[in-house]
C-alpha cells in the first residue's frame, strides 16, 4: 500500500492488466470479477491525466512493464477507459461508495472484526493512548464540574439563611444561583454537542443516500438511452 496524506491506495497487481485473466475470471468466479472490476473502476477515476499516471508509477501503484513491453500512458488509458463506464450492478457493493476514512475503519474493525485496529496510524503507544485518554478526561472534567456545583448547592442549602449575617446573605444567594447555573450550563453544552454529533451523522447518511439515488437514476437513464439507440 502507498501512504500519502493519510490516503491508502492498493497497487494494481500485474495480472489485472492481463486480458487473459479477465477472460478467465469472467466465467470462473463472478464475485472476484465484480471486485476486480470495481477496483479498476476506482483507478479510472483516480488517473485522468498523464501526470497522474507518472505519479502512480513512481509510487509503485502501476507496474512499470507488462511482460516485455513497457506500460505507457496511452496504453493504460486505452485499457482503463472501459472500466469508467462499468455500472454499480457489475461491481461488488464495496465499490459503490467512495473512500473510507481509516479512523472509521479502525472503529468498525473493533466492532465487526474483533480486532483492536484495522491499521495502525500511530507509531508510538503514547499517541495511540491519547485517542482513548482524551474522551475519558472530557467526561471526568464534566462530571467533576457538576459534582462540585452540586456540593456547593448542598452546602448552601444546609445553611439557615436567617442565621447568616446580613453582609453574607447576598453571597449565599449568589452561590445558590451560580451552582444551579453551572449545572444547567454544563447540561446544555453536553446536549448541544451530542445534538451536533447526531446531526452530522444523520446528515452524512442522508447525503450519501441522496447521492446514491441520483447516481442510480443517472445510470438508469443511460441504460434507457442505450436501449433506445
Amino acid at each position: 500500500m502507498w501512504y500519502h496524506n493519510q490516503i491508502f491506495i492498493k497497487p494494481i497487481p500485474r495480472y489485472l492488466l492481463s486480458h487473459a485473466f479477465w477472460t478467465y475470471i469472467a466465467t470462473e468466479d463472478k464475485d472476484v470479477h465484480q471486485a476486480a472490476a470495481g477496483f479498476l473502476r476506482t483507478y479510472s477515476y483516480l488517473i485522468r491525466y498523464e501526470i497522474d499516471f507518472r505519479k502512480a508509477q513512481d509510487a509503485g501503484l502501476i507496474p512499470l512493464n507488462d511482460g516485455q513491453d513497457a506500460i505507457t500512458f496511452e496504453g493504460f488509458a486505452k485499457f482503463i477507459a472501459p472500466f469508467a463506464k462499468v455500472e454499480n450492478d457489475a461491481v461488488s457493493p464495496r465499490h459503490h461508495y467512495g473512500e473510507l476514512r481509516l479512523t472509521r475503519l479502525n472503529w468498525m474493525a473493533r466492532l465487526f472484526l474483533r480486532k483492536l485496529t484495522y491499521h495502525h496510524i500511530n507509531v508510538q503507544w503514547a499517541s495511540y493512548l491519547n485517542i482513548f485518554v482524551a474522551p475519558f478526561l472530557t467526561v471526568f472534567l464534566i462530571l467533576s464540574t457538576i459534582l462540585s456545583a452540586m456540593q456547593v448547592e448542598l452546602a448552601v442549602e444546609s445553611i439557615e439563611i436567617d442565621s447568616v449575617r446580613t453582609e453574607w446573605k447576598a453571597f449565599v444567594q449568589v452561590c445558590h444561583g451560580f451552582s444551579i447555573a453551572v449545572i444547567i450550563f454544563v447540561g446544555v453544552v453536553v446536549a448541544i454537542t451530542l445534538s451536533i454529533a447526531m446531526f452530522v451523522v444523520i446528515h452524512e447518511q442522508w447525503f450519501t443516500r441522496r447521492l446514491m439515488r441520483h447516481k442510480d437514476r443517472a445510470e438508469a437513464f443511460k441504460r434507457k438511452q442505450s436501449a433506445v439507440v
